[in-house]
């Protein structure tokens, strides 16, 4: 049977992108997946979830891969660190750790291999906590990204990656002194939350005050959001003199802060995520039932868009890192003595199952990357096995399972780059 070599110039599209997250890469041996950027699948924390994709190989037929074991781990670490009285505070520690064999030689001899595909299956435990990117995180030109969260020195994050080991034979010749090739990823961790919680818990808010010169209504409709959302904050301004007092400029921004914990030391940082900013030649002016005339805004955050260059985080408590949102608004005032006014309120950033998001499962469930694998099945490859210096021709059988759950009632299955070629 020949083995039919695809067409890969669309996969390395992404392959090469920050975002995608690839530590050490390789453009003969990587990851994929339907989502180029997710190996999740599944609603964890709802229902049982998986990281799921394979792992490519794809050598020229004359300069293929010897290998005798392929080894994939998946990993996760907790790290915290920040600087106090000159001393370096820090911990790190392994919180998870999977590994299994996704391909073996037999007899342990060096085969050859040129394009292969293995699919490969981890099943999360229910105790992991999300993915937590540090505030102080340096983007391009080595700048902290959104601004120095407190001196600078703290960090805390909580990162997950997927580490092929390809083992090998040592050659000089190809300047590959080590006997493990590696290509590692970063692979994010999502927790999801039903949306009884967000229906049963959630309350409206409001700011409401007055002067002689101003009066102001703020709105919230809540203070739980969905870390997909948009939060709408509509603003009424009463202005009974505009030669005393108009608005200047209204800015909105949501604030997280970070409580780092080692022991019985902790450190707590905040920086700016999402903001969004008008100016008082934006408002519109509208009238009351009672004909009463009044200023209007409506400031909209996209939590998805985060523009400060930061990633924005759930809210959470967990053994190492608190991480909690405020909502912060500032109202400057133009023709007035009154200082600005400044209003805040806590909010709850979680990650919601919304119908939307179980569309999105179920379509990518329906790719062909998990349709080819929707039953337990048998995939002949063929590979050149080198054995005591004659080669001949060995069929390798790969199995793979795949599960199926209902959510909404639709069912469905459930940094820098360094390249190691």
């Amino acid at each position: 049977m020949a083995t039919s070599i695809p067409n890969v110039s669309n996969d390395f599209t992404l392959l090469y992108n920050p975002s995608w997250g690839y530590n050490r890469c390789s453009t003969k041996a990587y990851f994929k997946s339907p989502n180029p950027t997710n190996f999740q699948h599944g609603f964890y924390g709802i229902e049982n979830s998986t990281i799921r994709g394979s792992f490519h190989l794809y050598y020229p037929v004359n300069s293929p891969l010897h290998t005798n074991k392929i080894e994939l781990i998946f990993e996760g670490k907790q790290s915290i660190s920040w600087k106090e009285n000159n001393n370096i505070i820090n911990d790190e520690k392994i919180i998870y750790k999977q590994s299994k064999i996704i391909w073996k030689s037999k007899n342990n001899n060096y085969e050859e291999l040129s394009t292969l595909d293995l699919p490969f299956e981890f099943h999360l435990p229910d105790n992991l906590p999300s993915t937590i990117t540090s505030l102080n995180v340096k983007s391009y030109g080595e700048k902290i990204a959104g601004g120095v969260a407190g001196d600078g020195t703290e960090v805390g994050h909580i990162t997950y990656g997927l580490r092929a080991e390809i083992f090998r034979p040592i050659n000089i010749f190809k300047l590959q002194l080590n006997q493990k090739k590696i290509v590692d990823i970063w692979c994010r961790i999502q927790r999801w939350q039903s949306l009884e919680s967000l229906n049963t818990l959630d309350r409206p808010f409001r700011w409401v005050d007055s002067n002689d010169d101003i009066r102001y209504d703020v709105e919230l409709e809540k203070t739980m959001f969905d870390y997909k959302d948009t939060i709408n904050i509509p603003m009424k301004f009463f202005i009974n003199d505009l030669d005393k007092v108009k608005i200047k400029k209204i800015c909105v921004r949501i604030k997280e802060y970070h409580e780092l914990k080692i022991n019985d030391k902790s450190k707590k940082i905040g920086g700016f995520v999402v903001t969004d900013t008008a100016f008082g030649e934006q408002a519109k002016k509208l009238k009351t039932n009672n004909n009463d005339d009044y200023y209007f805004f409506k400031m909209r955050l996209n939590l998805t868009k985060t523009n400060l260059g930061r990633k924005l985080n759930c809210s959470v408590n967990n053994e190492m890192i608190n991480i909690r949102h405020k909502l912060k608004i500032k109202i400057y005032l133009e023709n007035s003595n009154l200082p600005s006014i400044d209003l805040e309120k806590e909010i709850t950033i979680l990650n919601f199952a919304t119908e939307q998001d179980t569309l999105e499962q179920h379509r990518l469930s329906n790719t062909w990357f998990y349709h080819n694998e929707s039953k337990t099945e048998e995939t002949l490859v063929e590979t050149n096995v080198a054995c005591h210096g004659r080669t001949k021709n060995r069929n390798k059988y790969v199995t793979s399972q795949k599960k199926r759950f209902t959510l909404f009632g639709v069912k469905f299955s459930g940094r820098n780059t360094r390249n190691t070629d």
